[in-house]
């Protein structure tokens, strides 16, 4: 297999963030020689769809795809807080155009801007999963990934 993308790395930025080289068509980073690792998001729950969410299902799905790694593959966790844009964020929350109850809508708005910068209530949690595996070669570890992916 003949990739396109093999991208070497200035030795400052090898410093900073190690890696040997980066498959960027497959999206794997080739952390030390023969050690492949990819990252994959997951996706957040849209509350609109909470109700029939099933925890215990997704819990068991998560269990089992670990559990059906080969010893060499390690994974890890990686929780990222990232901020919203305050003014996305409050569209959001604040009642907008007319309502059935003004003086509280109106009361509503005035509480949430004035608690807004009290908290850090625009800060978004992206959750990752990083997975490791040892290799010989990136074929085999483009293959594996696939697999999984």
């Amino acid at each position: 297999m003949k990739h396109k993308k093999n991208t070497n790395i200035s030795p400052m930025l090898a410093q900073l963030v190690p890696y040997t080289r980066c498959f960027e068509d497959e999206g794997i980073i080739e952390t030390t020689p023969c050690n492949f690792t990819k990252m994959y998001m997951i996706s957040d729950i849209n509350p609109e769809d909470l109700k029939n969410y099933d925890v215990k299902a997704e819990e068991q799905y998560l269990k089992d795809l670990i559990c059906s790694f080969d010893d060499d593959i390690s994974f890890q966790f990686v929780i990222r807080n990232e901020l919203i844009d305050k003014d996305a964020y409050l569209k959001k929350i604040l009642i907008a155009g007319e309502s059935d109850y003004p003086d509280i809508a109106k009361q509503y708005n005035r509480v949430v801007f004035d608690m807004f910068d009290i908290g850090h209530n625009n800060i978004r949690k992206v959750a990752f999963f990083v997975l490791s595996m040892k290799r010989d070669v990136v074929d085999d570890a483009i293959n594996d990934f696939r697999k999984i992916d």
